[in-house]
């Protein structure tokens, strides 16, 4: 944060640039506990020292990132309102009435340790808000999509950045 209060001084032009995800590294992982807030705070840094321009390499991955790509977004734009009002918005935009359930399982995954119970609770949350989204095809498939990445994370884990989990596209089918 100095250094860019100390280049904005000195009237360059300054930008951020970010690598929220690249899939070689992280393999559509959940980030690990406060590592969303390290995210959130060095956008805080760049948008209260006015930073100009904003560059962040993501992925496809909105299972565990798209709250961080829509946030980016809001706050590059206006960081006024600030975070928790961008995500309030997130979670009830996205989310509908299973809004609470999917606060908590996000949270979960940004506050604690990624351990089954964690998981167990996460899967608590995911079928609250299927149950109260009976009614809303597009939320029901959100929150699928959210389903099928954390199973895929707990059932395989990081194994899959060994190649254990589908060596080949056929085991994938099965």
């Amino acid at each position: 944060r100095q250094r860019l209060e100390g280049f904005k001084q000195m009237g360059v032009l300054t930008g951020f640039w970010g690598y929220f995800d690249v899939w070689p590294w992280t393999r559509d992982r959940m980030e690990p506990p406060e590592k969303y807030a390290v995210y959130l705070n060095q956008l805080k840094d760049a948008t209260e020292t006015g930073t100009s321009i904003f560059f962040v390499e993501g992925s496809d991955n909105w299972g565990p990132k798209g709250r961080l790509y829509w946030l980016t977004s809001k706050l590059t734009w206006d960081s006024t309102p600030g975070a928790d009002v961008f995500l309030d918005d997130f979670y009830a935009k996205a989310f509908d009435a299973a809004k609470e359930p999917m606060k908590s399982y996000y949270t979960g995954f940004d506050t604690q340790a990624h351990t089954d119970s964690l998981y167990a609770l996460a899967f608590q949350n995911l079928a609250q808000g299927l149950q109260l989204t009976l009614s809303n095809d597009a939320v029901q498939e959100r929150i699928r999509h959210v389903l099928y990445h954390a199973l895929f994370r707990w059932r395989w884990g990081d194994n899959i950045q060994a190649g254990y989990a589908f060596p080949n596209v056929d085991d994938a089918k099965a």
